[in-house]
């Protein structure tokens, strides 16, 4: 497995348990996602690859809204 398949498959994995762990507490989630997102803008370019991800965790953290924003 490749770097980046793990470090996908490991997000994805612990996306609903960082939910549980602040559920009710929406700042903290806000935080993870504008993270997220910076990460991915670091080199000028979020990818198509990188989005869906981002798009994946908002749905987990219940974002629906910034879900649909970013898939424009």
């Amino acid at each position: 497995m490749s770097g980046l398949t793990s470090n996908l498959f490991t997000l994805i994995y612990v996306s609903p348990k960082i939910y549980a762990l602040f559920e009710g507490q929406q700042e903290p989630l806000e935080h993870i996602i504008i993270g997220l997102i910076q990460i991915a803008a670091a080199d000028g370019v979020i990818t198509n690859q990188e989005r869906q991800i981002i798009e994946n965790v908002c749905r987990v953290f219940q974002f629906p809204r910034l879900q649909t924003q970013l898939a424009q």
